[in-house]
């Protein structure tokens, strides 16, 4: 395991304005990419997955390209260790929200409940009547324009339900990181746990250039 002061940016301020103005650029740079590739085309895990490719892919392309030419440019100017973690794990906590695990489960599930619904199953009967209005879209169009092609998305309906359930995330991922920062001491400090996730990004920045990363046997 590495000792703890290489598991730590040497950096006094890894959180800083430019990193979190980049970080937010970086995301929704990966919000479109994930959302092409993963929810239109079906091709593939982009943000996420154990490692999340898309962000290492970024990170690496930083570290071979970005870096250098910014560093001739600028030698003051050059993002830090900290500031390229913060801006790395951005990319991974918000990379998940729009694949096909979350966003491409969430909206089908949205509309299912009425989409689905036929006299047969007797679904209207059953349970509609429990259904939340502001959670889910209204029954008719709103839910059948995926069988038209080229037909508008009836965004009054579904404005609602989009922002109620994007609230539920937003609480989930804060409550989860929450959990993280009460269990944080006991696994880092106490345990002393390895973290292998996150051994590649904390060696892709632990040099000026991570050509000792790409060069090592294994």
């Amino acid at each position: 395991m590495e000792p703890r002061s290489r598991l730590r940016a040497p950096d006094a301020r890894p959180v800083t304005a430019r990193a979190i103005v980049i970080g937010l650029g970086a995301v929704c740079l990966l919000a479109a990419l994930s959302l092409f590739v993963e929810i239109g085309l079906s091709a593939g895990s982009v943000g996420s997955g154990a490692p999340a490719p898309a962000p290492l892919y970024l990170l690496l392309a930083w570290m071979l390209v970005g870096a250098p030419i910014l560093r001739r440019l600028a030698s003051r100017g050059s993002l830090r260790r900290g500031e390229l973690l913060t801006i790395y794990a951005m990319l991974v906590a918000a990379g998940t929200i729009p694949s096909h695990e979350v966003v491409g489960f969430m909206l089908p599930h949205m509309a299912s409940v009425h989409y689905n619904a036929t006299p047969e199953n007797e679904w209207s009967a059953l349970f509609h009547h429990y259904l939340r209005p502001w959670l889910f879209p209204a029954a008719g169009p709103s839910v059948e324009f995926a069988d038209r092609e080229g037909s508008a998305v009836a965004w009054g309906t579904w404005g609602r339900p989009l922002v109620a359930w994007s609230v539920y995330l937003l609480a989930l991922f804060f409550v989860m990181l929450c959990a993280n920062a009460i269990v944080s001491r006991q696994w880092i400090r106490r345990e002393r746990l390895t973290f292998p996730l996150t051994t590649i990004a904390l060696q892709l920045t632990d040099d000026a250039t991570p050509r000792p990363l790409l060069r090592a046997p294994r």
